[in-house]
């Protein structure tokens, strides 16, 4: 559907301007349906998890956003 594309580039183009080192070197993608987005991926910190989520939410003609995006924590043995 057009306007899931146009949808799907609009967040795309949100999120790279938000964050610097683009989605692909997050490891995120962005999937639209119905203009409905879906975040798939993984990242290490709560609060990029939360702004990828407000960012994308805040593109005009996105009805929901559901976040797929798992946190992954980090554990260091120093031992």
């Amino acid at each position: 559907m057009l306007t899931d594309r146009l949808i799907e580039a609009r967040v795309r183009s949100a999120l790279r301007d938000r964050f610097e080192t683009g989605l692909q070197a997050m490891g995120i993608e962005v999937e639209v349906k119905d203009s409905q987005v879906v975040l798939v991926g993984a990242a290490s910190d709560d609060r990029i998890i939360t702004e990828l989520v407000r960012t994308a939410t805040a593109v005009p003609g996105v009805v929901r956003v559901q976040s797929q995006i798992r946190y992954l924590s980090f554990v260091r043995d120093f031992s």
